[in-house]
């Protein structure tokens, strides 16, 4: 299975900010992990994934209010039941804001399952990079 990617833009607005006038952290890990979950849902049926954890999820510089946030999630890596997910947050200028991972896991009646799903393929030296970091997230 080829990687595919979902994306999605927010506008940071008043609400959305802290006492520095930046991006509230809580806020900004609500839309990635969105991000995340979209990405994975596409593959397999949303009602049977859920959030295991946010992993290695970090800041590199401030988003302030009136940007406009690109959120892009990828499935990286499969599991049995688990599908680990790739998301980043970019500024509209194209600089990165956050990044990290999220852990899935597929479930039928409340019991981890498995999904059915192929592995993914990894086809640049980024998405192989990326593949290796989650293996070591399992």
């Amino acid at each position: 299975m080829k990687i595919t990617e979902f994306t999605s833009y927010r506008l940071i607005k008043g609400e959305d900010l802290n006492h520095h006038g930046s991006l509230i952290a809580g806020r900004c890990a609500d839309w990635f992990l969105e991000a995340g979950y979209i990405a994975a849902s596409n593959l397999t049926s949303p009602q049977n994934t859920i959030v295991l954890k946010i992993n290695d999820l970090t800041y590199s510089k401030p988003a302030r209010g009136g940007d406009v946030m690109k959120f892009t999630g990828k499935v990286i890596w499969l599991g049995r039941s688990k599908i680990i997910a790739h998301v980043k947050a970019s500024s509209r200028a194209g600089d990165l804001i956050a990044a990290g991972f999220i852990t899935l896991i597929h479930i039928v009646n409340g019991k981890s399952t498995p999904h059915g799903l192929s592995q993914i393929e990894a086809e640049t030296e980024e998405d192989l990079r990326l593949q290796q970091l989650a293996q070591g997230l399992s």
